[in-house]
């Protein structure tokens, strides 16, 4: 298991990628035009892996790389919904962890039509 650590006083803390994988994922889904995330492609070596989706998370000395592949509504403005998602993301995983964020990647592999 992949995680972000941070040397606190009293010793270490560990952020599993899975809990900042699941705190982007919240924060995707708070977007208006936010339809879901997309599926795994079957060469994919996502780190998250949660009803065959993905959400990848790459920590490095300088902050946390996130990315993320979703499909969206057909009536959102592409390159809005992606603006607000990348935010929504930064913001919260900043805020709950702490962490600095240095790149959320949003790749938008479908759009989805309503019946």
């Amino acid at each position: 298991m992949s995680s972000v650590s941070e040397k606190m006083p009293d010793g270490k803390l560990y952020i599993s990628n899975d809990v900042i994988a699941t705190i982007a994922y919240n924060a995707a889904k708070e977007v208006e035009g936010f339809a879901g995330l997309s599926k795994l492609s079957p060469s994919s070596k996502s780190l998250f892996k949660a009803n065959k989706h993905s959400i990848e998370i790459k920590s490095g000395q300088t902050g946390i790389e996130i990315s993320i592949a979703v499909d969206l509504k057909s009536d959102a403005s592409v390159q809005n919904t992606v603006k607000l998602i990348q935010s929504n993301i930064k913001n919260a995983v900043q805020n709950m962890t702490g962490n600095v964020v240095k790149r959320v990647n949003v790749t938008v592999n479908d759009i989805v039509f309503e019946d």
